[in-house]
């Protein structure tokens, strides 16, 4: 799979090893309340960057028993790419293009996102 995601983005990182593009199966439990020492999914994240795997963008795939499900993009954005990121998107021509490519993207596909944790005031991006 790692090859024929390199046909996309070269320089993607698919280190199939544990801690690395694989996910952990063991559960932490020691502050969970399900003792159960097993998760009951599989979590593989290709990544394509020099930072640190989470903060650079990259394909998550997600199994279960009930589906398979794709995530793409970036989990956690560096302060500096935050800085950008809000800037782009109350730039006039960059915030333009952002909502007319998610709005055509919406259109063809189930697109999930978590708005409401995203949201921000956008008084409060300027300053």
């Amino acid at each position: 799979m790692g090859a024929r995601l390199r046909r996309l983005s070269p320089d993607i990182n698919a280190i199939p090893v544990v801690n690395q593009s694989l996910f952990r199966l063991n559960r932490d439990v020691r502050f969970s309340k399900d003792k159960s020492p097993y998760k009951t999914n599989l979590g593989i994240f290709f990544w394509e960057g020099p930072l640190k795997k989470m903060e650079c963008p990259g394909y998550y795939f997600h199994l279960t028993a009930k589906g398979l499900m794709l995530y793409t993009g970036i989990y956690q954005f560096t302060k500096e790419q935050l800085k950008e990121f809000r800037q782009s998107v109350i730039d006039k021509k960059h915030g333009a293009t952002l909502r007319k490519s998610l709005a055509a993207i919406g259109k063809k596909r189930q697109v999930h996102h978590r708005r409401k944790s995203l949201q921000k005031d956008s008084r409060r991006l300027s300053r």
